[in-house]
C-alpha cells in the first residue's frame, strides 16, 4: 500500500509518460525490502539539518512535488546556503527528469 501511495502522490501526473513513470518506480519498490521503505520513510520524518554543509551544496526541487514541496526545499536551501535548481515534475524527479537534472550536476559538478 505504501508503495502504491508513494507512486501515485510522487509522479507528475502532468509528464507525458507518467503511467510509465509510475509503473516504474511501482516495480523497483516491489524489489526493495520493506525494511528499506521503513528506514527511509524514518530518515525522512527524522531530518533536521543542524550545521551547515562543509562543502558547496545543490538542492534540486521539482514544481510538482507532493512530497517533498518546492518551496521546502527552497527554504532548506536558504538555511544551508546552497545553490538550488527548480525543475518541472513531481517527487519521482530522477526518472521524470534525469537529462535535466543530469545537466544541472554537471554544471554544479563544473562550477566546484
Amino acid at each position: 500500500l505504501a508503495a502504491s501511495l508513494i507512486t501515485k502522490w510522487g509522479c507528475d501526473k502532468g509528464h507525458p509518460q507518467a503511467e510509465a513513470v509510475r509503473q516504474t518506480v511501482l516495480n523497483q519498490m516491489a524489489q526493495t525490502p520493506a525494511a528499506c521503505l521503513y528506514a527511509d520513510l524514518f530518515a525522512c520524518n527524522t531530518f533536521a539539518p543542524l550545521t551547515l554543509p562543509a562543502k558547496p551544496t545543490l538542492i534540486i526541487t521539482a514544481s510538482n512535488d507532493k512530497m517533498t514541496p518546492a518551496a521546502a526545499g527552497q527554504d532548506l536551501a536558504q538555511r544551508l546556503a546552497a545553490k538550488t535548481v527548480a525543475l518541472e515534475g513531481g517527487h519521482m524527479m530522477l526518472v521524470e527528469q534525469a537529462g535535466n537534472i543530469a545537466k544541472a550536476l554537471g554544471a554544479f559538478a563544473k562550477a566546484l
